[in-house]
């Protein structure tokens, strides 16, 4: 604001102006040597003790007044109080000269100028500006206490006065004026040391330029306190007005800032409320209406209609969360809940944050909170779960051992089978481990090895087999696969690992390869048997020609004459023969087994120059037959195959030169004896021991010695049957067996067969009954071997019978055709070419179904059972048979007693 405008406002500085002015006057007329008006307050001037007039200082004071008048605008108040001090030492004549002010509990004075001369010429005292109570000052301030002008014209005879401060002018005479405004003390005028005393017109003089200065300053100060209120107006003013524009703009920004808050919140699926508890309605934003499945209102709504879209099945947990919220004195909380939107019915799920407002009581007057529809991130999350649980359950139960390592090698995950393998209950107590920490301390180096090596080398090793010890000590093989680990960017961070546990397959591989060459030898052994099976089917025809001829030379000659023993022999010679063969054919497993009382001594005995043979020279055979040894029950081709088998074995295991010893005694088992276990069962048994002074056997081979194709043999030496068969016929007679062994100390295999109270059959000491004759009855014999068929006619026409012999069963039946009405019995082979001797009795039967049919063979009946060619009912005859068997089956068979 111009400074003419201002004063124009200013009734202190308009007062001032006329005040100059009237002055000026004053003076302008006093320099005319025009009178003064009769108002004037100015007494005549004489002539004082200086030579200065009253006049002239009445002057003097006149043009001080307009120039503190004038100063007042442009000065400073510590300008103006310096001057207006100087003016008051010069027309008092005095020589210092100093202001203060009182402040407003009127006890305490403020130094604020000292005159000119004083600071320059006088004093070097400090203490401008600073406050001091009345109390502490000298006898100056007696104005103050009187409340009236003093002064001090012999300062140094005052009883009362206190010293001077250090630098202080000294005082000798002194004249103090107070400024006493409306009753109230506010400032102080003192000047001192005038040459002459100080007078009543001295008092005057300094009264009127203290009131002066004070009434100036007061008013200096008035016009800036108004100008800094002007100030402070306008610059409100202004602010106001750039308020104004900010509200405006804020009011904008605001507007955009809503819409822009209310799209946030749709990107976000993030809607806001707030409830008021006393009227129960609750202002919602758009995107919560949208949430909620809801039409969007501007207004407030029913908190309930909000409510009333949450899933029926949380609205229990959500009042219980609230009620919880209020007694609890919790003022924020957050949950989670389930809606149905109204709109579309479908089920979302919200997180929802709240927070309570209170009002100074502490009620709950108000709440706030968002809602977020988390539907997508929780279905998001369970994917996420359902995939973690389906990874984890596949890694855990896949046979496959998974693994993956940190650039250190300290592992950071595995599935549960390899922590197993590791030696730990669970995948996690894995993680942060090293391989010293495994199972497999002793493979540890190794596989670090090789894992530096992919990592290092960034390589993938795939499907190469290694060697593992687990924490049992157990020696496993593994097939491992190996490939770095990168982060993301597809860095190398580490090593993945899978393992597969291939013992077993590999066992498995060994064992079907066994397998295989147990099959192959089996095959083998089957061929040998067959082969061994057609030899003895051959040799008993041999043997049954020659035991019909001996036997009919026998019949045609008299125990006395000298032919009757060579063809005993012969005949002796030839029955031992046949049972050679049929020990053939129990090898070859085409025997029946046939049970026979035994007196296993005998029979032992009866085996012993062939075990001798079987076992070789280098190998001693020692027999000790028990003595009074009981009688068992079993077939004499069983026993026979149980010593060879248990020989052959005990040869086998000496390897060299060594005694197999065979030996037999009755054995008593009592009920205590077999309480603890094994196999032996109480009552009395025959045993039969073969005792070996060979390798022997470890605890694992004998748990295994009796399994089928277990064999400590080599590869075509034995199929790991041989002791299983000793084992199947000593367990089908109701037998036991126990095995006795040590490592280089040799075995023993006891076999305790139960005694049987049964008698032996007596050898026939008489000589045998005559055969049964025949009376001249027709026999239809087809053999199709001349041999057999030659001696076979023969026996029958020495019995008395009359025989039509053919080769073949087309031969027969074209004999048949001829002799059908005289043929009473056939009597054929089994086994023949073109057809067996089953088809041409069924041929014959139907042309005569009466007729007499006996089949004889080689091989034992049983063997055609399966074949579908012979039954139980059928009439048979193993070859080689003797004469008098020949005899009573066809006898019988002629008279019907079969």
């Amino acid at each position: 604001m111009p400074q003419h405008c201002e004063q124009a406002h200013n009734p202190d500085s308009v007062a001032r102006a006329l005040e100059i002015a009237r002055l000026r006057r004053r003076i302008a007329a006093l320099e005319a040597g025009c009178p003064l008006q009769a108002h004037s307050d100015a007494p005549p001037a004489p002539a004082d003790d200086g030579g200065i007039s009253v006049r002239q200082r009445a002057d003097d004071i006149l043009r001080s007044r307009l120039r503190i008048s004038e100063l007042a605008s442009v000065s400073s108040e510590e300008q103006l109080l310096r001057f207006t001090l100087d003016e008051a030492e010069r027309l008092t004549g005095s020589c210092i000269g100093f202001f203060h002010y009182v402040d407003d509990d009127q006890v305490t004075l403020c130094l604020q100028m000292w005159s000119s001369n004083t600071l320059n010429n006088m004093c070097t005292a400090e203490g401008k500006g600073s406050h001091y109570p009345v109390s502490a000052a000298g006898v100056w301030v007696d104005c103050v206490r009187e409340r009236a002008p003093v002064i001090h014209n012999d300062y140094a005879a005052l009883p009362h006065k206190k010293g001077l401060p250090p630098g202080h002018a000294p005082v000798v005479r002194e004249l103090v004026v107070p400024v006493i405004i409306e009753e109230k003390l506010v400032a102080i005028i003192g000047v001192g040391n005038k040459a002459t005393p100080y007078d009543v017109e001295d008092i005057q003089t300094a009264a009127t330029f203290a009131h002066l200065a004070w009434d100036v300053i007061r008013r200096k100060r008035a016009e800036e306190e108004l100008r800094a209120v002007n100030q402070h107006l306008l610059a409100s003013s202004q602010q106001l007005r750039a308020t104004e524009q900010q509200l405006r703009a804020s009011n904008h920004q605001l507007a955009a800032g809503v819409a822009r808050l209310a799209e946030a919140q749709a990107i976000a699926h993030l809607g806001s409320w707030e409830l008021d508890f006393a009227s129960g309605q609750v202002a919602c934003s758009e995107e919560l209406f949208r949430i909620a499945g809801l039409e969007y209102q501007p207004a407030p709504i029913p908190f309930a209609t909000l409510r009333a879209v949450v899933y029926a099945a949380d609205r229990a947990a959500i009042n219980a969360a609230d009620a919880a919220g209020f007694s609890q004195g919790r003022d924020s909380s957050e949950l989670e809940y389930r809606i149905i939107r109204p709109a579309d019915g479908a089920l979302r799920h919200i997180h929802e944050r709240c927070r309570l407002l209170r009002n100074g009581a502490g009620e709950v007057v108000r709440a706030m909170g968002t809602a977020l529809d988390i539907t997508e991130r929780k279905q998001a999350v369970e994917a996420l779960l359902e995939s973690r649980e389906l990874l984890h359950a596949i890694l855990n139960s896949i046979p496959v051992r998974v693994f993956w390592k940190d650039s250190n090698l300290k592992y950071l995950g595995c599935n549960a089978p390899f922590a197993r393998d590791a030696g730990f209950e669970k995948p996690e107590e894995v993680v942060g481990q090293d391989d010293f920490a495994m199972g497999w301390r002793a493979e540890a180096e190794r596989y670090r090895a090789d894992d530096r090596a992919v990592i290092e080398g960034g390589t993938v090793r795939l499907l190469f087999e290694e060697p593992q010890t687990t924490p049992a000590g157990e020696q496993i093989h593994l097939l491992t696969s190996k490939l770095p680990l990168r982060d993301a960017g597809g860095a190398i961070v580490g090593v993945l690992g899978t393992y597969l546990d291939i013992t077993n397959l590999k066992r498995a591989e060994e064992e079907r390869e066994n397998l295989r060459l147990q099959l192959f030898q089996s095959q083998k052994m089957e061929s040998i048997g067959r082969l061994a099976g057609g030899v003895a089917h051959d040799f008993n025809n041999m043997l049954g020609v020659i035991m019909g001829y001996a036997q009919m030379a026998l019949t045609k000659v008299a125990p006395q004459e000298p032919l009757y023993r060579p063809f005993s022999e012969i005949l002796r010679a030839a029955e031992r023969s046949a049972e050679i063969a049929r020990q053939l054919l129990a090898f070859a497993r085409r025997q029946t087994i046939s049970p026979q009382v035994l007196d296993l001594n005998e029979t032992v005995e009866g085996m012993l120059k062939m075990l001798r043979r079987l076992i070789g020279e280098d190998i001693e055979l020692a027999w000790f037959p028990g003595a009074g040894l009981w009688q068992v029950k079993l077939d004499p081709v069983q026993v026979d195959q149980i010593l060879v088998n248990l020989c052959v074995n005990a040869r086998d295991a000496i390897g060299g030169t060594g005694v197999i010893t065979v030996k037999t005694e009755n054995v008593v088992f009592q009920e205590e004896e077999c309480t603890h276990g094994g196999e032996c069962l109480p009552g009395e048994f025959v045993l039969l021991a073969v005792t070996d002074d060979g390798c022997g056997m470890d605890q694992q081979i004998r748990e295994r010695v009796f399994e089928p194709f277990f064999t400590t043999k080599e590869l075509g030496r034995g199929t790991g049957l041989g002791l299983a068969t000793v084992y199947g016929i000593v367990k089908q007679n109701n037998g036991s067996v126990q095995v006795l062994s040590a490592v280089g100390r040799g075995t023993t295999f006891k076999l305790f067969l139960p005694r049987t109270m049964e008698r032996l059959a007596e050898s026939e000491s008489e000589p045998r009954e005559e055969p049964p004759l025949g009376h001249g009855e027709v026999i239809l014999l087809v053999e199709d071997e001349p041999v057999l068929m030659a001696m076979s006619k023969t026996m029958l026409e020495h019995l008395g019978y009359r025989v039509l012999a053919a080769g073949t069963a087309g031969e027969a039946l074209g004999l048949y055709e001829q002799h059908r009405a005289s043929v009473a019995l056939l009597l054929s082979d089994v086994v023949m070419p073109e057809m067996n001797g089953r088809e041409l009795a069924d041929r014959m039967h139907r042309l005569a179904p009466a007729l007499k049919i006996l089949f004889m063979s080689g091989y034992p009946a049983d063997r055609f059972g399966p074949l579908g060619i012979l039954d139980e009912q059928e009439h048979f005859i193993q070859k080689p048979f003797s004469l008098q068997e020949l005899a009573i089956k066809v006898h019988l068979l002629l008279q019907d007693k079969v």
